[in-house]
């Protein structure tokens, strides 16, 4: 079983690695089906969206930090460029 609360995740695998496995693919599946078929996602955006969250998940904190910096960075970028 993946449990996630408040930011923190709880696992618990009473079969090991198999359970786990099929828990993070049923995750995955609802997502899928939120973003596709609720939310007007494409597939390939969906996809793309899911492999970032793997990527980021097996970041470390330096990685995290230097991807949430580029993302400000960005936001930044938008807001000095906005018309008055």
């Amino acid at each position: 079983m993946i449990k996630v609360e408040k930011g923190m995740c709880e696992i618990k695998a009473v079969n090991g690695v198999p359970d786990i496995m099929t828990d993070l693919a049923c995750i995955i599946r609802s997502i899928r089906t939120t973003m596709v078929e609720k939310r007007d996602y494409s597939e390939a955006e969906t996809k793309e969206l899911v492999e970032q969250a793997v990527r980021l998940g097996f970041a470390t904190d330096e990685e995290i930090t230097q991807e949430a910096m580029a993302a400000m960075g960005k936001v930044m970028m938008l807001l000095k460029n906005l018309p008055l």
